[in-house]
């Protein structure tokens, strides 16, 4: 009975691979079952990889939308910006132009008659008879002077009763009518406007009654300029010409400083608050001060570059 059992036990494999035997009848169902299945899955693949690539399309597409919005509102920020800057560079010209008038009145005791704007697009042509001009370039060799001359010291940078900062040329021009000195300053101030490193100059009134002339210079006044490096401000000054027989009165005036335009270190400021002997000389009264220092040196050596220069002419 033993050995029966242990028989069974060893043949029951065999009858179990026996009983998982297919008919051919099977079989063929068999394979057509997994071939609709996998016919189904590949149905199912097709379609996952469908909406797979539609939502790929769609992502792409939005976020290029997305990226095309940006770049709008970027465009739209930068707009907005520059014709902010635009209309704040109007209203300061607008604001220079005032003062130009003002200044030009106060010259004259407040007169409001007889004063015109020039055609400026004419002025290259404009050479007026009865004048004897001196031909000179528009920058004059100036002699070099040390950084420590006494003339960038106390006194080289006067102030009005106001406070405010006006440098004053008071030149003799023997020999010569009111009306011949008239002419020759306005075309030298017509051709400083069109120097190299003028940005936004012009001659903004005369009054030909009195011999008038108020020009408004911006340009850029270089401090220091290497192949690497240019160190340079944007320049304001307002030139007022008194011309009477057989005498010239020339002022600087309304200086004003734009310095590094555009830059977390941007400065703007007057030659008032900035030059002058209070701000910009050390307590000895020997030295200038480091950060105002190529402020006043180098308007100073602006003014006496103007200053020679109608000098000269008017020989």
């Amino acid at each position: 009975m033993r050995k029966f059992v242990i028989a069974i036990l060893l043949a029951m494999p065999l009858i179990m691979q026996a009983q998982t035997v297919l008919t051919p009848e099977q079989q063929l169902e068999k394979a057509k079952q997994e071939a609709q299945a996998a016919k189904e899955a590949v149905k199912e693949a097709k379609k996952a990889a469908k909406r797979a690539a539609a939502e790929a399309k769609k992502a792409a597409k939005d976020k290029a939308k997305q990226a095309e919005k940006a770049r709008i509102e970027a465009e739209i920020e930068r707009a907005n910006k520059e014709a902010a800057r635009y209309k704040m560079e109007a209203e300061m010209i607008k604001k220079k132009a005032r003062q130009t008038v003002e200044d030009a009145q106060k010259a004259v005791a407040g007169s409001s008659s007889g004063w015109s704007i020039p055609d400026n697009s004419a002025n290259e042509s404009n050479q007026r008879s009865g004048s004897q001009q001196k031909s000179v370039s528009s920058k004059v060799t100036m002699p070099k002077t040390d950084k420590y001359d006494s003339k960038y010291l106390e006194g080289g940078v006067p102030q009005d009763a106001d406070g405010k900062v006006v440098f004053t040329l008071d030149l003799k021009a023997p020999g010569k009518t009111a009306k011949q000195i008239y002419d020759i300053t306005y075309q030298y101030l017509d051709e400083l406007t069109k120097g190299e490193n003028q940005l936004n100059s012009h001659i903004a009134l005369v009054n030909e009654e009195q011999n008038i002339i108020a020009a408004r210079y911006t340009e850029w006044l270089e401090f220091s300029k290497s192949f690497l490096s240019l160190d340079r401000t944007e320049f304001d000054y307002t030139l007022i010409a008194k011309c009477t027989d057989n005498h010239l009165e020339l002022t600087m005036s309304r200086i004003h400083y734009d310095y590094e335009k555009g830059r977390p270190t941007h400065m703007s400021v007057s030659a008032d608050e900035w030059i002058t002997d209070e701000v910009a000389i050390n307590k000895k009264k020997n030295r200038l001060r480091p950060l105002s220092s190529k402020f006043r040196r180098n308007t100073i050596d602006r003014k006496d570059e103007i200053f020679s220069q109608i000098s000269y002419r008017l020989r």
